[in-house]
């Protein structure tokens, strides 16, 4: 009876848990992952489009970098504990019509190494905003 009454007990406490996950944010120093779903020239077009996505609800958001000495403001969607994690939630924006296309953006390094005004997702030396230098894209077609 008593082992019983424990396994329910953690049974719902699992539960619980795994419910209370789905709505909390990740930490962005856990995070690994974010999906990029466009890119821009101005600054402007970048908050029109991030301001779009966060009226659909999500936590978007965008960054500038200057490779090759052109800037372009990325504009990301969330942070990720992981790649698949992002890919999941790319691919059920792909269905749903919020996006056409997104790079999963994946760190490149340990938290630890990041200089002080560069995101988490910069490669060592780039300019604050840099995306990693890994990445997996899928676009619709």
């Amino acid at each position: 009876m008593y082992r019983t009454r424990c396994k329910v007990s953690l049974c719902l406490f699992l539960a619980v848990l795994f419910i209370l996950s789905q709505f909390l944010p990740v930490v962005p120093a856990l995070a690994k992952a974010r999906l990029q779903v466009s890119s821009w020239r101005t600054e402007r077009q970048a908050l029109k489009e991030a301001e779009r996505l966060r009226v659909l609800g999500l936590p978007a958001f965008f960054s500038s970098s200057s490779p090759r000495g052109i800037t372009w403001r990325g504009v990301y969607i969330g942070d990720y504990l992981d790649a698949a994690s992002a890919g999941s939630e790319g691919e059920r924006l792909l269905r749903e019509r919020a996006i056409s296309r997104y790079i999963v953006r994946v760190a490149a390094r340990p938290e630890a190494s990041v200089k002080p005004g560069s995101p988490p997702n910069s490669p060592p030396g780039s300019p604050p905003g840099s995306p990693s230098v890994r990445a997996t894209e899928r676009v619709t077609g």
